[in-house]
């Protein structure tokens, strides 16, 4: 560009490009303007460059900047994420624990702190193996080892003992993990199914009592009816068995002997409509109550009283149990009676006895009283309320030391010592009271 204005000049001028002086001056202008386009292209190069490193240069600080963003980002959600799970250990109900790869303990919940009621350093290691019930404990070791050695789930079941010094049933089960380090360790868990247990561990109870009475029902029957006869006959209390409906399909003989009927009188009609339950329409509708409930599966229990050959009152603890089929399906309804006539009789006569004692005690003419060992009033008549002058209220207020004379106290008391001591049986006194 410098070249053709150069030109452009010296055409314009009309200069003599022949002249010597003039070329001269023409190359030196020519060679300024060579050198000028160079350099200035160079610069143009160079400012290019820098530019590109420039541009180079913020891209790599935006991405700088971006990895520091992204880090700081990572970190808290790395530490709202270790919140949360803190968070959600707290939150569960099972007992939450880590081991080492090796087994040994270096985590503890807070859940397992608060049902120990142990320090967590004190259970680290293998101490959270003292909590565990001693006829446990060898097995869950040896299941605990084997599972470390092998790598293999853990999955027992065992007892742990908490803080009030309860034994509660616990699922147990610990998987191996492997964290991004590459080392190894344990998460594990413990389920409280204490209230599981017992009602398994009861309902199969209840569940073997059912099939092994079932199971002697059955084998006696399938043996034959002689010998179903033998045995049902042979029982000391009393036993039948009825329709779901209540229709009384056999009563052994101690049954029969006691009210006195045949097996023709009885066999075939309503069990409320038999002579053991027409005396009293109570215990007819209780019966008929109580045939409902069975006939749905459930066992009913309650006393009854029946009337016996020789008129007297026989007192049975009876009970009413459904027996079911293959389906469960209720077939048959076993009606069962325990004589507890000389229980009751002992308890209306202990009952007499003590309303004998209660009318002798009160209406008794002369001061009566019941005291403890401390001299404490425990109970007193009327007529020792009017021979002292103080109300019943008053007197078990008070002991018989508050209203016994100084003079007449100690020796009342060693008396009272002898006796207590078993030196002496009874002793007699007599002492002034402080009348009110």
């Amino acid at each position: 560009t410098l070249l053709l204005v150069l030109q452009a000049k010296s055409a314009g001028a009309g200069l003599d490009l022949a002249s010597h002086g003039d070329q001269v001056r023409l190359g030196l202008y020519v060679a300024i303007g060579l050198f000028m386009t160079g350099a200035l292209t160079q610069l143009r190069r160079a400012r290019a460059t820098a530019t590109a490193a420039v541009g180079a240069l913020q891209q790599q600080l935006e991405a700088l900047q971006r990895a520091a963003s992204e880090r700081a980002q990572a970190e808290q959600r790395l530490s709202e994420s270790k919140a949360h799970q803190a968070a959600l250990i707290e939150a569960l109900p099972q007992l939450i624990w880590t081991c080492r790869d090796d087994g040994w303990c270096d985590y503890l919940s807070p859940q397992w702190i608060a049902y120990t009621g142990i320090p967590e350093a004190e259970q680290l290691g293998y101490g959270w193996a003292n909590v565990v019930h001693p006829d446990d404990r060898d097995g869950v070791l040896t299941a605990w080892s084997d599972a470390v050695r092998c790598s293999l789930p853990l999955d027992v079941t065992f007892r742990i003992r908490s803080e009030v010094g309860e034994y509660r049933w616990f699922k147990t089960r610990a998987v191996r993990v492997v964290r991004a380090t590459g080392t190894g360790c344990w998460f594990g868990t413990n389920t409280d199914i204490h209230d599981l247990r017992t009602a398994e561990d009861a309902l199969r109870s209840l569940t073997q009592t059912l099939e092994r009475r079932v199971e002697e029902r059955t084998r006696a029957l399938q043996a034959s009816e002689l010998r179903f006869g033998a045995i049902f006959h042979a029982q000391f209390q009393f036993i039948g068995l009825m329709a779901p409906d209540g229709v009384l399909l056999e009563a052994n003989r101690t049954a029969l002997a006691a009210a006195g009927v045949t097996s023709d009188e009885v066999i075939g009609r309503p069990f409320a409509d038999t002579v053991w339950w027409t005396h009293d329409d109570i215990q007819r509708e209780r019966l008929r109550d109580a045939v409902r409930r069975a006939a749905a599966g459930e066992q009913v229990r309650f006393e009854a009283s029946h009337p016996t050959a020789s008129g007297e009152r026989l007192w049975v603890d009876f009970s009413l149990t459904p027996f079911t089929d293959e389906t469960g399906k209720v077939v048959l309804l076993i009606p069962e009676g325990r004589d507890i006539t000389a229980r009751k009789q002992a308890e209306f006569a202990l009952a007499l006895q003590e309303e004998r004692f209660r009318s002798a005690f009160d209406h008794a003419p002369i001061g009566l009283a019941l005291v403890s060992p401390s001299g404490r009033w425990l109970r007193v008549n009327e007529a020792l309320c009017r021979l002292v002058g103080y109300d019943e209220d008053t007197l078990l207020a008070a002991s018989f030391q508050d209203i016994t004379h100084p003079d007449d106290l100690a020796s009342d008391l060693h008396l009272v010592r002898d006796m207590l001591d078993g030196r002496i049986q009874t002793y007699q006194l007599e002492k002034r009271y402080l009348h009110r």
